[in-house]
């Protein structure tokens, strides 16, 4: 394990997802430019290889001797005929006599050697001039192709192709060249310089290849460099847009594990912006869970609180009412003015006493609410009589009630006690008129329940808004509840009135609760504010 812990710190890029991406899009690109290399640079070298075929400059060597054999043959015949005019002095002989005898002797050697070419070139200072030429083709000889023929033994016109070999020799003070050919062919002399060049290329070739191998090498690795380049920022670019999402998503978390609000911005494909919004819903729900859990626990310290207060109240308030009655029958027993001051005394003693005994019952209702006995109901009925309490007060109570309102199981004095509590603070709003309605939320055309402005009771059914059920609403036209007071109207200790306990709403969501209900505050645009309670139907088999 420590092994692996270490591996882990040396190569961070391990536990990175964008690093790990960004290295096997890389690879992706890299691997089919090196296995395309490597077919190239090894189909290359075997087609130089082939070029460089032993096989092929053995031809082509064996071709050329084949050709020079050739040629040394012929001029080794041309030479003989020669030396047979020559070493007799029959062709001096001639040439001195100044008849055409010499034209005779050159004739029947053009016939009896069976040579396609005798001439005959006299010396004449500056050039080689002709003075006999016995040929079948029409052929030009210059002054240079008998320098040529002289100096190299053996010399190929390129017109018409003949092999001429050139005999020098001395007649009448005068220097000849005699001149003996074959003729070849116009193509004869062109295919023996190709193969001359075809060699030297051949010779040359094996440089070549290492050269062009080195150059394949080279651009080959020059290609794969800059493919991995290539690779590696389209990977991390890749890898960057794949990757962060999940970051953000994982940063995210690691808030939300802190207990920090937390909304990740919804990017990528699809799959990953769902997984995104669906994080962004867990962690809303997460978060209104901690809230709900934050009240739960104050709201339990509450209790215990007020459980201890309401004792701790009613304790001394016993005995201090028998000894309050027990002044009070003496001063009536004695008519004296100090007695009128000591009755007046004590019956304001006695009215205090008794705002303290309600006070402790308040708290006593708070610490421990009775079980409720839930019943078939109709919330319509509950409504009406409430209203007629109210308004037999004084208190104006506008109805708005659904007739086909369905029936619900709830516990009818915990939902009287409601009413009357959410009437009560609607009443001491300062409004001039209540407006209290009921109606059925089918889910469709009823539009959102919550809004930004409006707050939800701790211990409310969130699911229950989602299905269909009944609605009891209270409005007032008050002046509303400020904006900084929305989050902490529901909080046992906060209160806005002089004489409240603060422990009313608390008292509510409670009861609310207890009938598997939601309770809902929303502030008016303006002015009053409207408290819906959201109860459950048909009669569900169980009451949490």
């Amino acid at each position: 394990m420590a092994a692996n812990n270490t591996l882990k710190n040396l190569f961070p890029w391990r536990r990175s997802l964008r690093a790990r991406l960004t290295l096997l899009f890389a690879a992706l690109g890299l691997v089919p430019a090196v296995v395309v290399g490597y077919f190239v640079l090894r189909n290359l070298t075997q087609g130089m290889d082939v070029w460089e075929s032993p096989g092929v400059t053995a031809t082509m060597e064996s071709v050329r001797m084949v050709a020079k054999t050739s040629v040394n043959k012929l001029v080794t015949t041309l030479s003989a005929h020669a030396r047979s005019v020559l070493q007799t002095q029959d062709l001096s002989a001639a040439l001195a006599n100044h008849d055409d005898a010499a034209v005779s002797l050159l004739d029947r050697l053009h016939t009896d050697s069976e040579v396609d070419l005798v001439a005959l070139f006299a010396d004449r200072g500056d050039e080689w001039v002709q003075e006999i030429m016995i040929c079948a083709d029409t052929l030009t000889l210059s002054s240079r192709d008998v320098d040529l023929s002289l100096q190299l033994t053996s010399h190929q016109t390129r017109d018409e192709g003949y092999l001429v070999a050139a005999f020098p020799f001395e007649a009448r003070e005068t220097r000849y060249a005699l001149l003996l050919g074959y003729r070849l062919g116009p193509e004869y002399i062109p295919h023996l310089e190709s193969i001359a060049a075809g060699l030297t290329y051949y010779s040359q070739l094996g440089l070549i290849k290492e050269e062009t191998r080195h150059s394949a090498l080279l651009t080959a690795g020059l290609v794969t460099l800059v493919a991995l380049a290539v690779a590696l920022v389209a990977g991390r670019w890749v890898a960057r847009g794949v990757s962060r999402p999940v970051e953000n998503l994982v940063a995210g978390m690691q808030q939300l594990a802190q207990g920090e609000r937390v909304r990740v911005q919804a990017r990528g494909t699809d799959e990953l912006r769902y997984l995104t919004q669906a994080f962004n819903r867990m962690a809303g729900e997460l978060e209104e869970s901690r809230l709900e859990l934050a009240r739960a626990e104050r709201l339990e310290a509450w209790q215990e609180m007020a459980r201890r207060v309401a004792h701790e109240i009613r304790n001394p308030l016993t005995p201090i009412t028998f000894a309050l009655h027990r002044l009070q029958r003496l001063a009536t027993a004695e008519e004296t003015p100090q007695s009128d001051k000591m009755k007046d005394s004590v019956n304001a003693i006695l009215e205090e006493v008794e705002g303290l005994k309600s006070l402790a019952g308040v708290f006593s209702d708070f610490a421990r609410l009775p079980k409720p006995e839930p019943v078939i109901a109709q919330l319509n009925d509950l409504v009406r009589s409430v209203a007629e309490l109210v308004e037999a007060q004084g208190t104006r109570i506008v109805l708005d009630l659904q007739p086909d309102l369905p029936e619900t199981m709830v516990d009818r004095k915990g939902m009287r006690r409601v009413l009357m509590n959410l009437v009560k603070n609607a009443q001491e709003s300062g409004a001039d008129e209540l407006h209290v309605r009921t109606w059925v939320h089918d889910r469709i055309g009823s539009g959102s329940i919550l809004s930004e402005q409006s707050r939800l009771g701790p211990g409310s059914r969130r699911g229950l808004l989602q299905e269909e059920h009944v609605v009891v609403g209270v409005a007032d036209t008050g002046p509303g509840i400020p904006k900084e007071a929305l989050d902490r109207i529901f909080e046992p200790d906060y209160t806005t009135k002089r004489e409240g306990s603060g422990l009313g709403l608390a008292v509510v969501c409670r009861i609310i609760a207890q009938n598997a209900g939601a309770l809902v505050v929303k502030p008016g645009d303006e002015r009053g504010v409207e408290m819906q309670v959201h109860l459950p139907y048909p009669p569900a088999g169980s009451v949490q």
